[in-house]
């Protein structure tokens, strides 16, 4: 036989079906993969080793957040938590102590400063010093309606120049441009149950309760038009800080769209009332109640109850996964980016380590038989790859006959390899496993093999 291409790109993970079933596009080359550990996808499909992270300090802290101004953290002490500033030069400055500890913070940046709100304490940052939230003084036309103290919420947003803030299954809102300025009689609206995400778009806001999945639509908060889109409640403090522009996703007219996962997958919400799974049909998603996304270039990663990560290209729908990645908040400040975890503050996607530990980078190709039904083995791969160390191969035929064969390039940058198999694992059904070695960068361009079709076992 003549070498066959196994792999010249990929469209992402597919968890779902079986190996021996995976596609692969007659069109654009592209295959399913059975794994794809610690790689982002190029918009092209191809597989490289993500960037690691540094860190900047060992405490452990939660709701990271910057929203194009000052980026602030909660460290979890001992005795309570408390909110720090994170400066240009990545030092930490002391705005709030004494706050209730396990608790995640919702946040909201306004020309006015930054609003915060824990479900148990709230408040408002300026120049670096917090100040309480309190109720302002009504200025206008008499009126006999009746202002109170902004309310305690856990999660905070901006519409229509209304400050919007969940507490339960209520969604309270200020008067516009009128941050002290709530109508608790009035200004509100209930959900059936509490309320996990609210995420303003341009036409609407994309809102969970604990069951469902909601588009609210209209620009007047008083007469948003409820549309139920679907079945599955977001994972709480999922939704991505910012937007994804929807002519990017070759959605047309889409406008920017909000981003946020749900049990059934990582959803788009556009500005119009659409909603799409984007990973709907490759990946069963990681379950749970909590998660956190960062869009990051082409790409959004999304963590689920801290130790699940999905990485996403948000151009093709190509998904990979992330180990070592326990961050349950994310934030872009500076021009870089961060991450909040139990183990400690880290500035991310920057480097070739974690934090001194090796990126263990991998993928796994479906299960092929070549084109031939009969019982093969193979003379040789070929390997077209760019590496920094060596790379491993892991060869299965038929599921359980493994060979695996370390490879040391000669050269820098793209090559082709040329790798002796042997004559000692043969089967119908072949898939490979490219990893690197002590954490190596990697970017895997194309695998092609020779194989031999064997007959009453001999060549």
């Amino acid at each position: 036989m003549k070498p066959v291409r196994i792999f010249g790109g990929t469209s992402g993970v597919n968890n779902i079906v079986d190996p021996v079933r995976l596609k692969t596009s007659k069109e654009t080359g592209l295959s399913e993969l059975a794994e794809a550990s610690n790689v982002l996808i190029d918009n092209s499909g191809m597989p490289y080793r993500r960037p690691g992270y540094s860190l900047i300090d060992a405490r452990p802290f939660s709701s990271v957040f910057c929203d194009g101004g000052d980026c602030f953290a909660v460290m979890e002490l001992a005795g309570d938590a408390a909110i720090y500033k994170l400066g240009t030069d990545k030092s930490l400055t002391g705005v709030r102590s004494g706050l209730a500890k396990g608790l995640k913070m919702g946040w909201c940046q306004t020309s006015l400063g930054t609003y915060y709100g824990n479900g148990a304490q709230s408040g408002r940052i300026t120049a670096g010093a917090s100040y309480p939230w309190t109720a302002q003084t009504y200025v206008g036309p008499p009126t006999t309606r009746t202002f109170g103290t902004p309310p305690l919420g856990t999660h905070l947003a901006l519409f229509s120049s209304s400050m919007c803030v969940v507490n339960g299954p209520i969604v309270s809102y200020s008067e516009p441009l009128g941050y002290g300025l709530f109508d608790h009689a009035r200004s509100r609206m209930r959900f059936g149950s509490d309320v996990k995400m609210f995420k303003p778009v341009d036409n609407g806001v994309w809102a969970s309760d604990s069951k469902r999945t909601y588009f609210l639509e209209g620009m007047n908060l008083r007469e948003l038009v409820r549309h139920p889109r679907l079945e599955c409640p977001a994972h709480e403090y999922s939704e991505a800080t910012g937007y994804v522009n929807g002519d990017d996703l070759g959605i047309s007219g889409a406008g920017e769209c909000a981003v946020w996962s749900c049990d059934k997958g990582l959803c788009v919400g556009t500005s119009s009332g659409q909603l799409l799974v984007i990973t709907d049909g490759k990946l069963n998603y990681p379950a749970g109640a909590l998660g956190a996304s960062l869009i990051f270039g082409d790409h959004i990663i999304n963590t689920v109850q801290e130790y699940q990560c999905v990485a996403t290209n948000l151009t093709s729908a190509a998904p990979s996964h992330f180990t070592g990645f326990a961050f349950n908040s994310f934030a872009k400040f500076n021009g870089s980016y961060f991450a909040a975890g139990p183990s400690g503050l880290y500035e991310i996607l920057t480097g070739n380590s974690d934090a001194g530990a090796a990126i263990a980078a991998n993928i796994t190709t479906g299960a092929t038989d070549m084109g031939a039904h009969q019982t093969k083995a193979l003379r040789f791969i070929y390997l077209g790859i760019e590496t920094s160390g060596k790379v491993r191969i892991v060869i299965t035929a038929d599921k359980q006959d493994a060979k695996t064969i370390v490879v040391t390039p000669t050269k820098t940058g793209a090559q082709r390899v040329r790798v002796p198999v042997g004559r000692d694992t043969r089967g119908r059904y072949w898939s490979f496993r490219i990893e690197n070695m002590a954490g190596a960068d990697l970017k895997v361009y194309e695998i092609e093999t020779l194989p031999v079709i064997l007959h009453s076992g001999r060549y």
